[in-house]
């Protein structure tokens, strides 16, 4: 039996039709992390064990307020670069959220927009690419606030990243932020 001769255009589609499928075959097998809390902390954790944790890692416990539904609790002194607060929510007596908010006073925008896009691709490396969900800029009373923000959604989890600038004259405001969120 003879095998069958492929001309140049044929024998030039079966090969990228290989290498599709091997591309695709060899991505499909990338496997991405699972989205969780920050700092080995476990959705559905009790404020009192929170607070015990905390203040056992010498973090400084700033306010605790009631919201709709349970507490907010604001926290200065974690131990990691740049983290300037975390606020952690609370549903009932049960950790729902986890929000970082990161950043250096004295960084220009363009220092700020560099560690934003920095941390944007770390987590698109972790998580897949996420999904572009605000990208708004307006003026109110002489001040100019923009809002940059991604998100990434798995099964039980919701991760997004935001960048927020408010700017007048006499002052400027830069806040990038992390939000973790249980989803169950």
């Amino acid at each position: 039996m003879q095998g069958k001769n492929f001309s140049p255009p044929r024998r030039k589609l079966a090969v990228c039709l290989f290498l599709a499928t091997l591309f695709c075959l060899v991505t499909e097998g990338v496997a991405l992390e699972e989205i969780r809390p920050p700092f080995g902390f476990q959705w559905g954790e009790s404020l009192a064990r929170m607070e015990q944790m905390l203040v056992n890692a010498k973090a400084k416990i700033v306010s605790k307020e009631p919201i709709p539904g349970g507490t907010q609790m604001k926290v200065t002194g974690i131990s990691q670069r740049l983290l300037r607060a975390a606020c952690f929510k609370f549903q009932g007596d049960s950790l729902t959220e986890i929000e970082l908010q990161y950043g250096d006073p004295a960084w220009d925008t363009t220092k700020f927009s560099d560690f934003f896009d920095q941390t944007r691709r770390h987590l698109d490396e972790r998580y897949g690419t996420g999904k572009l969900i605000a990208r708004e800029k307006s003026v109110q009373n002489g001040i100019t606030n923009s809002l940059i923000g991604y998100q990434w959604t798995q099964l039980g989890a919701t991760l997004q990243l935001f960048y927020f600038t408010a700017e007048s004259e006499a002052e400027t405001t830069k806040v990038l932020s992390i939000h973790y969120r249980s989803s169950t």
